[in-house]
């Protein structure tokens, strides 16, 4: 069901919506018929997983820091998104803002085709899930520079965060769910401490662990302040870039 249903779904607490942070992104892009911040409640965020900034592993910079030198030198080094309007469009745009590095985009249709093309030394650089670059990392045809995320990874522990490395900001992929506004709270305050007890078994940590993210019970009120951010954070992006979808 799309967003959009379930936002003029009857709130009775037979509809939930599963979101990922590109929810966030859509409105800076798009024009949507339903206000996103006010046509759903926050219910529970599920989990968190840090995107992961990859080079080819013949590249010579073995740090974000060498990459960032580099692309003020070249201008030949060549960033593959998933495609135009796409998570990794909008991460490389910010670190590109916040940075002052310089690069060269490639839209692909998809992750996997980028990923392909950076293991074969196509392309230099890309963004993407530990749990995507995995393979590629395990078979030695690319190395990682930084975790663009709050910590280091559990899996990776020697990768430093962009804000180690000096650069101020984030890029991480999450999961959650809403409710359509009107739902009763009490029924969601039930939903949300009983995803959050589910949340906090070591089973579910350790699953998602595996993945390269991990899960992050907090309450409703921060969910909702994550979401307001992000909004606001891609809007200037796409205002910036000029960013919109295909």
């Amino acid at each position: 069901m799309s967003a959009e249903a379930v936002a003029r779904s009857e709130p009775d607490g037979t509809q939930l919506l599963l979101i990922s942070s590109t929810f966030t992104m859509n409105p800076a892009i798009m024009k949507l018929h339903y206000d996103p911040l006010h046509a759903f409640q926050p219910v529970a965020m599920l989990g968190m997983g840090p995107s992961v900034i990859a080079v080819n592993s013949n590249a010579p910079w073995n740090t974000i820091q060498e990459l960032v030198e580099a692309s003020e030198r070249s201008k030949d080094i060549v960033f593959g998104s998933a495609g135009v309007a796409s998570f990794q469009h909008f991460a490389i745009e910010l670190f590109m803002q916040k940075s002052g590095a310089r690069f060269n985009i490639a839209h692909y249709k998809g992750g996997g085709p980028a990923l392909i093309d950076l293991a074969a030394g196509h392309i230099q650089l890309s963004f993407g899930s530990l749990i995507q670059m995995q393979s590629f990392l395990n078979s030695g045809k690319i190395k990682l520079l930084a975790v663009a995320g709050p910590k280091r990874v559990e899996l990776i522990p020697q990768i430093p965060t962009l804000r180690e490395s000096g650069y101020d900001l984030e890029a991480n992929n999450w999961w959650a769910l809403l409710a359509p506004t009107g739902t009763p709270n009490a029924w969601i305050e039930q939903l949300h401490q009983n995803v959050n007890v589910v949340l906090s078994s070591p089973e579910m940590k350790q699953r998602l662990t595996n993945e390269g993210a991990e899960t992050t019970p907090m309450s409703r009120q921060k969910f909702s302040k994550i979401m307001s951010d992000d909004m606001t954070r891609w809007m200037q992006v796409a205002r910036t870039t000029g960013i919109r979808a295909e």
